[in-house]
């Protein structure tokens, strides 16, 4: 077994391993699984290990990226990370604390931890921290 990871963690499994996912906490556990097109390697990573860096031009916010996967990002409260338009959609699942999101100029709401937002392929996107602390989220 690979070990357990909890709230925050990645992992990426290459194409055409098996694989076993189970629910070891009290409750229930919550996650996203997603097949991505091109070989990977394994990618492991348990929440306090994520090598975070300083994104570009937002002071104090961190990235991390995750190669063809995407990358975790983390804004501070009331900070803003504008995305260009891409030829494909962008998919945006929030971990902790909440973002607001606008897409080509128009806010479309808030979205707090467990939220998923797909932006149109070709579209522009605004995504501003809300939240008390800061707001952590996937973006592929």
């Amino acid at each position: 077994p690979a070990g357990e990871f909890g709230p925050g963690s990645f992992v990426s499994i290459p194409a055409g391993t098996k694989y076993t996912l189970t629910a070891t906490a009290a409750g229930e556990c919550t996650f996203l699984l997603q097949q991505v097109d091109g070989a990977v390697e394994a990618v492991l990573w348990k929440a306090k290990n994520i090598p975070w860096g300083d994104t570009a031009g937002i002071k104090g916010a961190k990235n991390a990226p995750l190669g063809s996967e995407g990358a975790l990002h983390r804004l501070p409260i009331n900070m803003v990370l504008a995305g260009e338009a891409r030829p494909q959609a962008t998919r945006i699942l929030v971990r902790l604390g909440a973002i607001s999101v606008d897409i080509a100029g128009k806010a479309v709401g808030e979205y707090g931890p467990g939220s998923f937002v797909s932006v149109p392929a070709g579209a522009k996107y605004a995504l501003t921290a809300t939240a008390a602390g800061e707001c952590t989220f996937l973006l592929q």
